[in-house]
């Protein structure tokens, strides 16, 4: 028989878990909506196209700088860049077609997985211990 992991192994196993599957989402929420943009504009030639041009900026963006390069989520200048483009083309592709709406989300995701770095994820003991104030002794 083997001996139960370790709380703080688990606790590590459990993190990457959801950092892998906050790290997918947003791109399977991309395809159902891009499946979803196919199937509702098909006539509409050169709008979908110019929709399907966006939503692959937008994969190709987070792609580069998320998703490929794990290393710079800790890095404040890369992740102001990466969150700005981001949003804007969030908000054109939500402006061309509410629906994309539903991957806000994804920044969420995306924002939590950039605070896991150093201080762990927020609401977590790591977390919290990092943020509690320190009393001095009197």
């Amino acid at each position: 028989m083997s001996e139960p992991m370790p709380l703080s192994r688990q606790r590590d196993a459990r993190e990457q878990r959801l950092l892998v599957a906050v790290t997918v989402a947003p791109y399977v929420l991309l395809a159902i909506l891009v499946i979803f943009t196919v199937i509702y504009k098909r006539s509409a030639g050169g709008s979908l196209l110019i929709d399907l041009v966006l939503c692959a900026a937008a994969a190709a963006w987070t792609l580069w700088l998320f998703t490929l390069h794990p290393a710079w989520r800790v890095r404040p200048r890369v992740m102001a860049v990466f969150f700005t483009g981001f949003i804007a083309l969030m908000a054109v592709l939500v402006v061309r077609d509410p629906w994309f709406g539903f991957l806000a989300p994804a920044g969420y995701l995306f924002a939590f997985a950039s605070c896991g770095g150093r201080g762990g994820w927020p609401g977590s003991p790591r977390w919290r211990s990092r943020r509690a104030p320190r009393r001095r002794p009197a």
